[in-house]
């Protein structure tokens, strides 16, 4: 009797006694008939093993991975890609690793999810990161990222970002620290503020004034003898004028100043104990003009000198 040839689909290893052909297994199919092997299947596809006459019998039985599925070679079947990655193409033989501010928490995912925007997450690393939300961590007080990534950056001077366990606040952003003043004042502080109140200081030559919101010119101060007594006149920078008698008592020249420059006392004094009245004053300040203004002029070519140096 003679032997059956095994039909495309089927093989048959061993020579002799043999009383059937075997099918095809899972990834191998074989396309032309009375063959002792099967052929696979290319990496990244799959075929399961033969079940019938007109399976397993041509190369286009053969079928590619799905996407978030893959094989290495072949198989019968594709497997999920695990979490912490992803595969959006066909007849993926590897999965993607999830990316910086990214992760994956299910099996077979064809993409990965962003973590919330202020949060980061450095890109996989191991089977065990990038597969859970818990993986994406708040960015630290003192630095901030708009949108997510694999790290935060530091906030620069003159701005700040706080701890997200207080505020609950996503850091996506650094705001302005409080105001600094509009001029002769710069930030005196390094990066990566954690709150609001960055130091700052006045410019060379000047001084905070009004609660410590501005910076102006420094007042500068005069000691003149008159009528036998020694008083000391301060011209501050807001204009207002203070005498400090011999006694050490102050009393404010211009009460409309003093009130918004915060300096002495607001009103005119008229006390006995200064030895003089406001409309003695007069005159004496009048005839002091000359000898400020020359003043003033020699402090002001000093400080210009030492900031030139």
């Amino acid at each position: 009797m003679a032997c059956i040839v095994c039909a495309a689909g089927q093989y048959k290893a061993a020579s002799g006694i043999n009383t059937a052909c075997d099918g095809c297994m899972g990834g191998h199919y074989q396309d032309t008939p009375g063959q002792s092997a099967c052929k696979a299947c290319a990496n990244g596809k799959y075929l399961p093993m033969w079940s019938s006459t007109t399976s397993n019998d041509a190369a286009d039985d053969c079928t590619d991975c799905q996407a978030g599925k893959y094989h290495a070679t072949t198989a019968g079947a594709c497997t999920d890609c695990p979490p912490g990655k992803y595969v959006a193409a066909l007849a993926s033989t590897e999965c993607d690793k999830c990316e910086a501010g990214s992760y994956q928490d299910h099996d077979g995912q064809i993409a990965c999810k962003a973590c919330h925007n202020g949060e980061f997450l450095a890109a996989w690393s191991s089977d065990f990161s990038n597969d859970n939300s818990a993986d994406c961590i708040d960015c630290p007080a003192g630095k901030y990222i708009e949108t997510t990534g694999d790290t935060c950056s530091v906030c620069p001077v003159g701005k700040y970002s706080g701890d997200t366990h207080t505020t609950q606040l996503a850091n996506t952003q650094c705001p302005d620290c409080l105001a600094l003043p509009a001029t002769n004042a710069h930030w005196n502080h390094a990066e990566g503020q954690a709150d609001d109140t960055c130091p700052w200081v006045c410019d060379s030559g000047k001084n905070a004034t009004h609660g410590g919101t501005k910076c102006d010119d420094a007042g500068a101060a005069l000691t003149l003898r008159s009528s036998g007594s020694v008083g000391r006149f301060q011209i501050h920078s807001s204009g207002a004028i203070m005498l400090t008698t011999v006694s050490g008592n102050p009393a404010c020249l211009e009460a409309e100043m003093c009130a918004t420059s915060g300096a002495g006392h607001a009103g005119k004094s008229t006390s006995a104990s200064h030895g003089r009245r406001l409309s003695d004053m007069d005159a004496q300040f009048e005839s002091m003009q000359a000898s400020m203004d020359a003043h003033f002029a020699d402090l002001n070519a000093r400080v210009a000198a030492l900031e030139a140096k």
